[in-house]
Order: C-alpha cells, then structure tokens, then sequence
C-alpha cells in the first residue's frame, strides 16, 4: 500500500481522517457526552496519564483537561490526577487536587469530531511499520513519527512553533534505540480521549 500511492493513495493531512462531525442541528447530531452529568460532575483526569503529559511539558494537556480548582489554567504545575488504582471511594476523596476532564467535553454540542481513522494514526502505523523493518518508505519512521505528532497537536489546536518545540525534546524527540517505546507512547497519547 505504501509504495503506491497511485493505487492506494494515503491521508496527507487532518483534512483527510475518517469522522465524523457534530453539529446543532438537531440534538441528536450532538458530542456523544454532551450535558453528560456524569462526566461534569465524576470525572477526573488519570494520574498516570497526566503525569505523562507533565513529563513531557504536552501542550495538548490543557486542551484535554482543566487546571486544579482555583489554579489557573495553562501552568503544568497546576494539573493533577486521580490514582486509577485506589477504591472509587478513595478516588473521590482526592478529586478536589485533580484536573477534572475539559469542560468542552460536556458542554459543547459540537466539539470535536468522532474519529475512526485519523492521519495522526495512519503515520504511527507506518512509523512502526518501518521501524519494526517490516516495509520500507517512502520516507522513515522518524518523519512518520513527526508527522502523526504535528497532526495530533494540529487537531488540538497546538500551534505548529510549539510542536516542533515539543519534538525538540529528549523524551520525544525520535530515536531509533527506543523508537517502538517513543511511537507506542505518542500514539497513546493522541488517541486517548477521542469519542
């Protein structure tokens, strides 16, 4: 599929991916979770997920979650999470110190689009494809890699400056001594709070 693009053409761009997109036109063209009760009033961002945005100073934290209550906002220092692992009583005591989801999850109609196959996803899978030598090109797994993580901040609104910086660091910056740790870890972190 990959070596010809003439007969099996691939997505270039966001403006390619397979969703589908809300709209107001009729309440049942709404988010999934939208005036979702629970999600406004229960849900708390994973602590492990979080930190994992924190360790890698990910923009695209603040575009998923909301800062502690009474923290401002787009400051790493003031994003948490709960323990995924503790009781759901004991999860409920310690969400006060957590980010709960962005309210745009619920209180949006429209939101974001659902996606069943993006061109961030497209590119992780080549990206591993070629890293794990099973094909070859066109382009390598770096500049796969790169470019599901450029599509991924692009569909969150991440500015282009501030995913190239983002690529820029130690702990993303693509390396082929641990390329299928770096690939698996981005391609779980852009797919993890899609509808």
């Amino acid at each position: 599929i990959v070596s010809d693009a003439s007969k099996y053409p691939l997505m270039t761009s966001n403006d390619d991916n397979g969703q589908i997109n809300y709209n107001t036109s009729s309440p049942s063209n709404g988010y999934p979770t939208f005036q979702f009760l629970d999600l406004q009033t229960l849900a708390s961002m994973e602590k492990g997920f979080v930190k994992l945005l924190k360790d890698r100073q990910d923009p695209r934290l603040f575009q998923m979650a909301e800062p502690i209550s009474g923290e401002t906002a787009n400051d790493f220092n003031n994003y948490d999470g709960v323990d995924a692992g503790q009781s759901v009583s004991d999860q409920q005591s310690t969400s006060a110190n957590a980010s709960r989801i962005k309210k745009r999850y619920w209180n949006s109609q429209v939101n974001e689009p659902m996606v069943f196959l993006s061109y961030s996803e497209q590119e992780f899978l080549i990206a591993e494809a070629i890293a794990r030598n099973w094909i070859t090109g066109p382009g390598t797994a770096e500049s796969h890699y790169n470019n599901a993580i450029k599509a991924s901040m692009d569909f969150y609104g991440v500015s282009g400056g501030d995913a190239d910086a983002y690529l820029l660091q130690p702990n993303v910056a693509y390396n082929a001594a641990n390329a299928i740790d770096l690939i698996i870890t981005q391609k779980y972190i852009a797919s993890s709070m899609k509808s």
